[in-house]
């Protein structure tokens, strides 16, 4: 009976196994796909391909919506595309609460796509919620000067990113004396990876080829 038993709760954790990442993937598929289709909702439905082409292939709005970001990458490095982008963004400087959402995803957008930033690429501890209780934080920004924190403390300031499980793009946004803030040998991918496990698979442990 013992026997019978661990067989089946073998087979159960297997079972788990096979279903909740690949439950996990479908939903990360699906909130992507999501996503696109609110870019489709901006589209005129005459110039999306599934119009003009008169059928209906899978997939082919989301390559559709890929070409289109290429194309528009490649009109904006363009001489022209450069001075209408400058046209534009006066124009929306204009609007104030316009100018300031789009201000802040134009930068944010910069500085995590640059080459040399460090956003996110540095991974760290800090004492979250509360002291002796350490969670893991991507360093965002490691210059606090707009904030005026000297109210507060001689300390220098550190913005750092603690993300949520199993759901990594949600989180909070803390301020951290430097001096607090331990710097760990994982990279962005492993502490990425042990925060969607909810902590259970080793941060270092290689997937099974």
């Amino acid at each position: 009976m013992t026997n019978l038993f661990a067989s089946i709760r073998k087979t159960f954790l297997s079972g788990l196994v096979f279903w909740i990442p690949l439950i996990i993937t479908v939903f990360v598929v699906r909130f992507v796909l999501q996503l696109a289709s609110h870019v489709f909702d901006l589209i005129p439905n005459k110039y999306l391909p599934t119009t003009f082409l008169n059928i209906t292939i899978p997939g082919i709005d989301v390559v559709f919506i890929l070409i289109l970001i290429l194309l528009s990458g490649w009109v904006v490095n363009l001489y022209i595309g450069k001075k209408i982008v400058k046209a534009w963004e006066r124009i929306l400087k204009k609007i104030p609460l316009i100018r300031s959402i789009y201000n802040a995803s134009k930068q944010s957008m910069k500085t995590l796509f640059s080459s040399d930033t460090k956003t996110f690429n540095e991974v760290v501890l800090v004492e979250y919620p509360r002291r002796d209780m350490w969670s893991v934080a991507f360093i965002t920004n490691e210059s606090s000067e707009d904030f005026d924190t000297s109210s507060i403390s001689d300390e220098t300031f550190i913005s750092v990113y603690i993300p949520t499980t199993p759901n990594p793009t949600s989180g909070f946004i803390v301020l951290v004396p430097k001096k607090d803030i331990r710097p760990i040998s994982l990279s962005t991918e492993e502490a990425l990876k042990w925060v969607i496990s909810l902590g259970i698979i080793s941060p270092k442990e290689h997937d099974d080829e």
